[in-house]
């Protein structure tokens, strides 16, 4: 088993900076395996759907395949949220303290209940949005839904569960997504800032054209932009995903008791290692 991740202990209600703190620490101590997994099912979704953009968006015969192409896109969606869920999963077992193995014949039949409530993301997400105050909320239970710990057996088990998960500390939910949200905009900003600049200063220095000198429309082409913002995705999705786990965690150690599991384990570990030191 690999050594577990950074797991700040909290009091019953951990504070929204307190949870960011926790996943700024975990992120940076994750096995390499977690992230192969998140990228292995992130990465081609993010190259199929900047392809879908830029062909829907240009192309003069997009009408003629937009059928085909949609359904590859879906595709793509259920086998990066396939691995996400393994991902998160893999996550919340790591910080449980309890092997994966141990729970995997549990919960990996488990998977298809998942990409089913995944599925409800078309619909729900854009009324959350158009609702505004309910957003949060309803992105809080879809990233919920990603931690698979073997309770949804069915539909509706996925949903009750998820549904108690994100009415969990409501107040800090709106407070961590506020600030997830403004990190990435200030990397999109980044972004698009040294899209700007670098260009002009190769030009400027090593007399080096590109796109982006000799067009000035191209830093506003849509399909740049979509590319920023999904470079921006990738880099922090990962945070958010910890964020949730840790929100999952937490809310359902206080039923379960994980968590004093976990620092037992914890304070075991430490004992066998101080007592082998001094043999």
């Amino acid at each position: 088993m690999p050594e577990k991740a950074a797991n700040p202990q909290f009091s019953t209600q951990p504070g929204a900076l307190d949870v960011l703190g926790a996943a700024f620490k975990i992120v940076t101590s994750l096995p390499a395996v977690l992230y192969l997994r998140y990228y292995l099912g992130t990465l081609p979704f993010v190259f199929a759907f900047l392809y879908f953009w830029s062909d829907m968006s240009k192309s003069a015969f997009a009408a003629d395949h937009i059928h085909e192409a949609s359904l590859g896109l879906a595709l793509a969606f259920f086998w990066m949220k396939w691995w996400q869920v393994r991902f998160a999963t893999g996550v919340y077992y790591l910080v449980s303290g309890i092997p994966e193995i141990e729970r995997a014949h549990k919960s990996g039949a488990h998977f298809a209940v998942v990409m089913l409530v995944h599925a409800l993301q078309f619909v729900a997400l854009p009324l959350g949005l158009i609702s505004g105050i309910l957003f949060g909320w309803v992105y809080a239970f879809f990233q919920s839904a990603n931690v698979n710990s073997g309770e949804q057996r069915s539909f509706a088990d996925a949903v009750k569960l998820n549904i108690w998960r994100a009415g969990q500390c409501s107040g800090q939910n709106h407070i961590v997504l506020s600030i997830l949200v403004l990190i990435i905009v200030i990397i999109f900003i980044n972004l698009f800032a040294l899209a700007g600049f670098l260009p002009t200063i190769l030009k400027n220095t090593l007399n080096i054209d590109s796109p982006f000198t000799l067009y000035s429309g191209t830093l506003i082409n849509s399909t740049f932009m979509a590319t920023l913002a999904s470079l921006a995705y990738i880099v922090v999705d990962p945070l958010i995903k910890i964020v949730y786990v840790l929100r999952c965690h937490y809310t359902e150690s206080r039923t379960s008791g994980d968590d004093i599991i976990a620092a037992a384990q914890r304070q075991a570990r430490v004992l066998i290692d101080s007592s082998g030191g001094h043999r």
